[in-house]
């Protein structure tokens, strides 16, 4: 069985030592030699490598020892390829360096380096058996290694998933926030979020995590949930409770630019102060869905809470109509104000939203006892929200006789009821009203 080595592993090699005559570029220039005139069994080559590998670990120990190096070697995956890919059966080295660790006296510094390379090389030689040997390795000797190599067998394997009892004894460290730093792979830093959550342990130790990784979105994300994890009553120590994740999440979602995401979180936390503020009046506005939200709009008793109920949930301008209704047509609402914070959340009022109030009013059995009203929020409605003369149409069309082309743009009605319900509005002098209106923008005709 022949040893493999393109051509373009060895430029490879080559560039990842500095010198020619280093040890590393020594070995690779001997495999070469062999590959290129013998035949060896892949065993031996494993065994060759391993040794190197371990003598390097020693040496480089050593030069720590003695003041000309301040860290251990430690091997980049890109270095160690060219080496494991010597071999047509790369899992034998992984095999090589276990028996060595298993019969020769290491220090605990070299172990966990020489797992890093036993580790890759099962990866490379895509060996199950192997990778679980070096698992198994790991299990009964990590008691003995201290953060600092914990950490490194979790970056230099990357098995943040097999190796947890590692990352859970790392978490326990009380100095382990002193080698947490944004510079963590992001999969490392998630994993160590992801244990620190499954473990259930306090939020302190969540909050320090994130906040020496920078992981700010994560941060925000976990305080929204146990926000919502804790809104299971709605008593106000719970609420003031609630609302502060809400607003210390907005922060930090501000802090990464998540602007849309922010206010929607300071809206949530608004949402406890309308709760707090309905309290006696029996009124739930939070745990709602869509449409018990927009029922809840109609029951505020000004525009500004219902304008939070709405943001919360992020409700459209569909589910201020009733509320538009109930509070402006049926009762005794500012038209003006609630039309302005409906403005201020969507920007622009789009005109068939007269037209579903409208739909409303025409439904209503008692709409003479609101017509007066009605027509004050048409009114405030054209001066305010009516952009162009087609918004104006569509308002005052319905008055002059164009009654079903503008109904069109509203949910499909009953024929009867805009026959009927035209009418009727005649008879209320909405036609007369429509060409006041007119009268009033200098306008003769639609």
């Amino acid at each position: 069985m022949r040893l493999r080595r393109s051509s373009s592993k060895k430029e490879m090699s080559t560039s990842s030592l500095s010198s020619p005559s280093s040890p590393g570029s020594i070995v690779l220039d001997v495999m070469s030699v062999y590959v290129k005139s013998k035949e060896i069994h892949p065993r031996r080559v494993a065994v060759a490598v391993a040794k190197f590998f371990f003598d390097s670990a020693m040496v480089s120990r050593t030069e720590v020892q003695v003041g000309h190096a301040s860290t251990l070697k430690q091997f980049s995956q890109e270095e160690l390829t060219p080496y494991v890919d010597l071999l047509t059966e790369p899992a034998l080295l992984g095999i090589e360096i276990l028996k060595l660790l298993r019969t020769s006296h290491v220090p605990i510094e070299c172990e966990v380096q020489l797992l890093v390379v036993a580790h890759f090389a099962c990866s490379r030689g895509v060996s199950l058996s192997g990778l679980e040997n070096v698992l198994q390795h790991i299990r009964s000797r990590y008691v003995k290694y201290e953060d600092s190599l914990l950490l490194r067998l979790l970056l230099g394997t990357g098995e943040y998933q097999a190796l947890d009892f590692v990352m859970r004894r790392l978490l326990s460290s009380p100095t382990i926030m002193n080698l947490m730093t944004p510079e963590l792979p992001h999969g490392l830093r998630q994993a160590l979020l992801h244990t620190v959550r499954a473990n259930g342990d306090a939020l302190t130790m969540y909050t320090q995590l994130c906040m020496r990784t920078k992981m700010y979105r994560e941060l925000a994300d976990e305080l929204v949930r146990r926000a919502e994890i804790r809104l299971t009553s709605v008593d106000t120590e719970t609420l003031f409770q609630v609302m502060q994740l809400y607003i210390d999440a907005s922060r930090l979602y501000e802090t990464e630019e998540c602007h849309r995401t922010a206010s929607l979180t300071r809206s949530k936390a608004a949402l406890m102060l309308v709760q707090e503020k309905y309290r006696d009046d029996g009124l739930v506005v939070i745990n709602l869905d869509a449409k018990s939200a927009a029922q809840a709009m109609t029951r505020t008793r000004n525009a500004e809470d219902a304008a939070v109920i709405a943001s919360a949930y992020s409700l459209d301008w569909e589910a201020w109509v009733p509320a538009i209704y109930a509070r402006c047509i049926q009762g005794n609402a500012d038209s003006t104000m609630f039309l302005s914070m409906l403005k201020r959340a969507l920007g622009v009022i789009p005109a068939k939203l007269h037209g579903a109030v409208t739909k409303l009013f025409l439904l209503d059995p008692t709409k003479l006892l609101c017509a007066d009203r009605f027509r004050e929020f048409t009114k405030i409605f054209i001066r305010n929200h009516c952009r162009t003369q087609k918004d104006l149409k569509a308002v005052l069309g319905w008055m002059l006789g164009d009654r079903v082309t503008m109904m069109g743009d509203v949910e499909e009605l009953d024929g009867n009821l805009i026959r009927d319900g035209a009418a009727l509005m005649d008879l209320m002098g909405f036609d007369t009203f429509a060409k006041e209106t007119l009268e009033e923008m200098s306008l003769e005709t639609l």
